[in-house]
């Protein structure tokens, strides 16, 4: 294998003495967005190599491979629409011709409006994939001046969104991020269920971090607690593995839960002022108790008790 070439300190858009011109980019092939180079011919106009930023800490992951092969035979798939494709059979007799994308842009919004005027704005709404791209912004303006901005449809509804509405909604924070918050710093890592040496890749960031973080060179690593009931990557390395049975999981969590309390563990200021743990919960329903509920206010605002006077007060 060549020895890598480092990029430290080289400046973004150089032309190097084969003629390859480097530019700063960023990789998405996975939600992180690594910082890579690019190397672009400059006789031939094609991607010929990558590199990794490691003014970033990045490398190139398994995904992209050594010098980014994998992403660039996939950049130039023969398979792969580069242009705009319009059909020119029957639906499912695979016939195409190209067209400019001035006359695509011409058609469709021919027909969109069209559809509009009959059956109005919501007639149009947008399925994508998982949030991994730069195209939302397009697709928000797109929609807001279409004149629909909420239709539309993708994974993060039943993936992570909802997650992170709750994460927010509970400490402010998105604690279960893509790449957790401060693995430097703390003191103990829990892995649940993932295997992080999957997750974007077996040199992936993710696994990346949490590894150097958890190996026993480390200066003071973390103690590594692993909840798998399968061995995984981690499981052998870690202080304490725990395989449980299927379906036992809540046990766990409230066993952990109980001392937690029991031993007062928590943060209490943080817990009081920066989630939703004060609020108080109805009984019947076991859902947070609404000002309106209590006295007509606004819904949206919540009740605790203010433990000085021991009265009920607005949050």
């Amino acid at each position: 294998m060549s020895e890598k070439v480092s990029m430290l300190g080289v400046p973004n858009n150089t032309v190097d003495e084969n003629g390859i011109r480097w530019r700063r980019t960023r990789c998405f092939m996975c939600h992180m967005n690594c910082g890579v180079w690019c190397g672009v011919d400059t006789k031939t106009g094609r991607l010929v190599e990558m590199r990794p930023n490691e003014e970033e800490g990045s490398v190139l992951c398994n995904r992209l491979g050594n010098k980014g092969e994998k992403a660039i035979k996939f950049h130039y798939h023969p398979k792969r629409i580069n242009h705009c494709m319009k059909r020119v059979g029957e639906k499912g007799e695979d016939k195409w011709e190209e067209i400019s994308w001035e006359q695509a842009i011409d058609e469709i919004s021919t027909k969109l409006m069209a559809l509009k005027e009959k059956y109005g704005a919501k007639t149009l709404f947008s399925s994508e994939g998982t949030y991994r791209s730069d195209h939302l912004w397009a697709r928000t303006r797109f929609f807001n001046l279409f004149g629909n901005p909420g239709n539309v449809v993708d994974p993060g509804t039943i993936c992570w969104c909802w997650n992170y509405s709750l994460n927010m909604a509970m400490v402010g924070w998105p604690v279960e991020a893509i790449m957790p918050v401060s693995p430097s710093y703390t003191g103990t890592i829990v892995n649940w269920g993932k295997r992080w040496s999957e997750a974007y890749a077996p040199e992936g960031p993710l696994w990346r971090t949490m590894r150097g973080r958890i190996e026993v060179n480390q200066d003071n690593p973390a103690q590594y607690i692993n909840i798998d009931t399968t061995c995984i990557d981690g499981s052998a390395t870690a202080d304490i593995w725990l395989q449980p049975y299927p379906g036992t999981d809540c046990a766990i969590s409230f066993a952990w839960l109980n001392v937690i309390f029991e031993e007062k563990l928590w943060d209490d200021k943080f817990v009081r002022y920066w989630s939703n743990a004060p609020f108080l919960v109805r009984k019947d329903t076991g859902k947070l108790v609404r000002l309106d509920e209590f006295n007509g206010g606004k819904h949206e605002d919540f009740l605790a008790i203010n433990e000085i006077s021991g009265q009920p007060v607005t949050w």
